[in-house]
């Protein structure tokens, strides 16, 4: 079972396929998700571990389907997550990618004390020819 041999805080899940029917429950874990309204598949969740203080974030968005939380950390700047899914039939909003991600970054970037745990990069990055968007592992 990935999460009691990973342990982790937060899981983020792209084309969930459910419907408002349907439940996604996780003991100890809180779960966000946005469903697709308009045709089967699709859809994004975030799963917290229920000792992570957060709030759900809303995305203003008409073209990329997902889900969004911020972290709450104590005398630290909040974290936003975003689980974010692409069917292949459709094109990405550049500017809407943008967007979600221009009241998100940093005004400066962090200094790190424990360089040897820093993920390989720590800015949002995308692969335009390719349409694939990362998916990071980030420690402190």
């Amino acid at each position: 079972d990935f999460v009691k041999e990973k342990n982790p805080d937060i899981i983020a899940l792209q084309e969930t396929r459910l419907k408002p029917s349907l439940t996604l429950n996780l003991p100890n874990f809180t779960t966000h998700r946005t469903d697709r309204s308009t045709y089967a598949g699709g859809g994004t969740a975030i799963l917290v571990r229920n000792s992570l203080p957060h709030h759900a974030t809303p995305l203003q968005t008409s073209t990329i389907e997902g889900t969004a939380i911020t972290l709450e950390r104590k005398n630290k700047q909040s974290i936003t997550i975003i689980s974010v899914y692409k069917t292949p039939r459709n094109q990405f909003d550049q500017s809407e990618l943008h967007h979600l991600f221009r009241n998100r970054e940093p005004k400066r970037r962090p200094r790190h004390r424990r360089p040897e745990r820093q993920a390989p990069h720590m800015e949002p990055r995308w692969n335009q020819p390719s349409r694939k968007v990362s998916i990071q592992l980030c420690t402190e």
